[in-house]
């Protein structure tokens, strides 16, 4: 299992909501998924090129791939813990980083 990354701009946040409804499909699906544990999605904790980079953690898939791929997600190495945070999901992910 991997990790994927989707990369939002400063304008895509900001002005276009789309962090919210990022989280909150994210939201959806982890509510309803069998085993939640270790689903998380975590977020850059600041702006590189007015970027941020969203992380999907590796029990996400197959829950949400259809969501990675529809906001463009590539496979990816997992965030520095000390970089990041947990935007949703299992908290205790931090602890694998």
């Amino acid at each position: 299992m991997e990790w994927f990354r989707v990369i939002l701009s400063k304008k895509q946040i900001e002005e276009e909501g789309m962090l919210n409804k990022l989280k909150d499909q994210f939201l959806k699906i982890y509510m309803k998924a069998e085993d939640s544990t270790d689903m998380a999605l975590l977020s850059d904790d600041e702006y590189l090129n007015e970027r941020i980079g969203i992380y999907f953690s590796t029990a996400c898939s197959p829950d949400c791939d259809v969501m990675i791929r529809f906001y463009g997600g590539s496979p990816s190495a997992p965030p520095m813990r000390e970089e990041c945070f947990v935007l949703a999901g299992d908290e205790d992910v931090l602890d694998s980083l």
